[in-house]
């Protein structure tokens, strides 16, 4: 009965959930393969939407604000055997304002997908010439895997061709992950950069998925003290595990 609720159509913040799932369905059936053979070129349109599908999932269970901060999250803000994410997701100093947010098991697994995928690339595109293109994104997945880059990357190669008939040459061209533009690619321009926070918000109450307290803490609403200080009633862990069930549900 529950799994029912989840996915009755119902409008919330004015729009309906049809468009909602069916980047869900597009993004899922492009992305979710393990089967990756780089014959002499990058696949970049499914390297594009396995990076879009690890921050679809992570967008739309953490209730994020999407503004800089969600592309240039790096991996030493996740704990996967925990999932929980530390944001910094107001324009403000991030040593002032962060925010705990956690994320499901499922979830934690497609972003292991997305950094074996990596690790497969990196070891491919290392074998080029250092002068090349290939070799430039191998370090910088290198800095992924070890959390110095932003998890989210974006390709193209829409660089010059050569004249190789078998396999063009072309320069591949590293492009930083945007909110604005992810948007533009699925949705349509009335969905505002924080839309995942009103669809937590609106469809967690509406199905009761979530207490109102727990509801809250996901999208970062402090009352008064600290949400996970040494008093709180609630632990990060206890916490994460709360909302393992309603966030595989949502």
């Amino acid at each position: 009965r529950q799994r029912q609720m989840c996915i009755r159509d119902r409008p919330w913040g004015g729009q309906r959930l049809d468009p909602i799932r069916e980047v869900s369905k597009r993004l899922q059936s492009l992305a979710t393969t393990d089967k990756i053979e780089f014959e002499g070129v990058i696949p970049v349109e499914h390297h594009n939407a396995r990076v879009d599908w690890v921050a679809w999932l992570l967008m739309i269970t953490t209730a994020s604000r999407n503004h800089r901060d969600f592309g240039e999250l790096k991996l030493d803000q996740l704990s996967l055997p925990n999932g929980l994410i530390v944001y910094a997701d107001k324009p403000a100093d991030p040593s002032i304002y962060r925010r705990l947010a956690a994320f499901p098991k499922f979830v934690a697994a497609e972003i292991e997908r997305l950094l074996h995928y990596y690790i497969q690339l990196r070891d491919y595109t290392r074998r080029f010439n250092a002068a090349k293109s290939e070799y430039t994104l191998s370090l910088e997945v290198d800095k992924i895997l070890s959390g110095k880059a932003p998890l989210l990357l974006r390709l193209s190669d829409k660089g010059r061709a050569g004249s190789d008939d078998k396999y063009p040459k072309k320069t591949i061209q590293r492009v930083p992950w945007k909110a604005r533009e992810f948007i533009n690619r699925y949705l349509s321009d009335d969905y505002r950069l924080n839309f995942s926070r009103t669809l937590f918000s609106s469809h967690a109450r509406r199905h009761n998925l979530l207490n109102p307290l727990l509801i809250e803490t996901q999208l970062g609403h402090v009352f008064g003290k600290s949400l996970f200080a040494s008093d709180s009633v609630i632990s990060p862990l206890e916490f994460s595990k709360a909302l393992e069930d309603p966030l595989t549900c949502y």
